[in-house]
């Protein structure tokens, strides 16, 4: 064998032990983040009607403001596995919403949804089940489309939309079902975002989603990309980063979506006119005014959570401040327990005065 044939094959047996060093560490690497939890494979899927959803049974821990560990359930669902057929005599409330609803800054017993639940259970003296849709980035219009193509399936008695200013006119993401009107006029959702080259890119790569290292460099590149590499590095000892307001519409003549919109809304109207299930807005920041009268004329009633969260603020502490990260953003647990109990209320009012109509 030549001196050169006798270098490639050292050559080569240092690159397969590398290789299969690294494939060990990797695979050390995964199991300990699995075991520990501090990255777990990712509970989010990408489905053909739903755009993005939650992996049914699927573990999740995350630390935003605050910490957060639960299990989505069988039905790809935020809280306890209720099945789509109705429970005989239950009262059942949908909640359908944003990152606000998805609550994942707390643990799920102190959580809007669980607090819902127990208060309106004890009000009332009824099976109450109170069903989580909450999905981070909603706006109305998909919020129209998930609670069209998943909500309805679980039959709820009541429906409460929970909406801010971004809710109306944030703009729509192209991973899920898109709201139009068609030459007609009429409300229509198309899903052809299935058949784009983005969803199948994510179909061929869906394995990266069962790596919790992955999802913890995905992660961390994304944190980067937004100019938060001092957030990765300090964590909570980093300075916090103040956020800039999006500018939102001073008119519907301004507003892009107020069309689309309204049409939604008056759907929404529709279907609450139906009988089928009682929908209702709750807001709890600003919300565009113009939009109020829409919905008003449509007969869907809106609840608004500001003055009553003002007042908590005042004489309590800030639902929105979280003093471990010494940042404000979601609801805190002491703000959930104040809307839960508050939305329990509420209701109850809502629902004696249409008995006693």
């Amino acid at each position: 064998m030549s001196e050169c044939s006798r270098d490639m094959k050292r050559i080569l047996i240092i690159c397969a032990k590398f290789a299969a060093a690294a494939l060990v560490t990797l695979v050390c690497f995964e199991v300990y983040f699995r075991t520990t939890e501090i990255s777990l494979p990712s509970f989010v899927i990408d489905d053909p009607v739903l755009g993005r959803a939650f992996k049914p049974n699927a573990r999740s821990a995350l630390i935003q403001e605050g910490f957060y560990m639960g299990r989505i359930n069988k039905y790809g669902g935020l809280g306890p596995a209720y099945a789509p057929e109705r429970t005989e005599g239950a009262l059942r409330v949908a909640l359908v919403g944003d990152s606000y609803v998805e609550a994942f800054q707390v643990f799920p017993k102190w959580n809007l949804r669980s607090v819902l639940e127990e208060e309106l259970s004890s009000r009332t003296g009824r099976r109450v089940e109170v069903l989580n849709f909450g999905l981070s980035g909603q706006n109305i219009r998909t919020m129209y489309a998930y609670y069209k193509d998943q909500v309805t399936r679980f039959q709820p008695d009541i429906t409460l939309f929970i909406v801010v200013d971004d809710s109306f006119f944030g703009r729509d993401k192209k991973k899920g079902p898109l709201c139009y009107i068609d030459e007609d006029g009429n409300l229509k959702v198309n899903y052809d975002f299935a058949k784009s080259d983005m969803y199948q890119r994510k179909m061929r790569l869906r394995f990266t989603r069962e790596l919790g290292s992955f999802q913890m460099l995905q992660a961390a590149f994304a944190r980067y990309q937004l100019g938060e590499t001092p957030q990765i590095v300090l964590d909570k000892f980093a300075p916090r980063k103040s956020v800039k307001k999006r500018e939102s519409p001073e008119s519907e003549a301004t507003d892009p979506n107020f069309r689309l919109n309204k049409a939604v809304i008056e759907e929404f109207g529709r279907l609450n006119r139906s009988g089928s299930s009682r929908i209702m807005f709750v807001g709890h920041k600003e919300v565009p005014p113009y939009y109020l009268p829409v919905i008003a004329e449509t007969g869907l009633t809106y609840i608004d959570l500001r003055p009553e969260l003002d007042e908590f603020q005042r004489s309590v502490t800030d639902p929105y401040y979280w003093p471990v990260t010494h940042s404000r953003g979601h609801w805190n647990q002491e703000g959930q327990r104040f809307i839960g109990n508050y939305l329990a209320g509420r209701l109850c009012e809502l629902m004696d005065q249409k008995t006693t109509r």
